[in-house]
């Protein structure tokens, strides 16, 4: 995120069954509910939300904030040892939005033809890991990010 370092906070949701319900069923108020929960008290009184973008992965809502400049500030010297991606974990189903701050960039775009690596009890066409497909300009700008550090 413009080079800072990010919190994450993310948020799933389980029917009464425990099972995972996918952020694609989220009403929108459902949908706004979970920001506002994720901003109280997954963020709350930390980083510096002008650097803050929210996306949706198929079982999490998240949002990226990047730390503030004091919390930057008072990290240890060898934190920034070790900044360079060695492996990402691919992109967002969902770009919902981003802040004054954040630099929309292709990498934190979703993949246009993501492979779908599927998981949970049962078999659900909503419930999956995007695998990047590697060949459209986010995948590509992703790989980039790991190959070039």
């Amino acid at each position: 995120m413009a080079g800072r370092p990010v919190w994450l906070a993310s948020l799933s949701r389980r029917n009464e069954s425990s099972d995972i319900i996918p952020t694609g069923r989220w009403s929108g108020a459902q949908l706004r509910s979970a920001i506002k929960v994720l901003k109280a008290l997954g963020l709350k009184g930390v980083g510096d939300e002008r650097y803050e973008r929210g996306f949706r992965m198929c079982a999490t809502l998240c949002i990226h904030r990047g730390l503030s400049d004091e919390e930057i500030k008072n990290l240890p010297a060898h934190w920034h040892d070790t900044l360079r991606p060695r492996v990402l974990a691919g992109g967002p189903v969902e770009h919902l939005w981003r802040n004054e701050l954040s630099i929309d960039t292709p990498s934190t775009q979703p993949c246009t033809n993501p492979k779908k690596k599927f998981f949970g009890p049962k078999i659900q066409e909503d419930l999956y890991l995007p695998i990047d497909c590697g060949l459209c300009v986010p995948c590509q700008a992703r790989e980039a990010l790991v190959t070039h550090n």
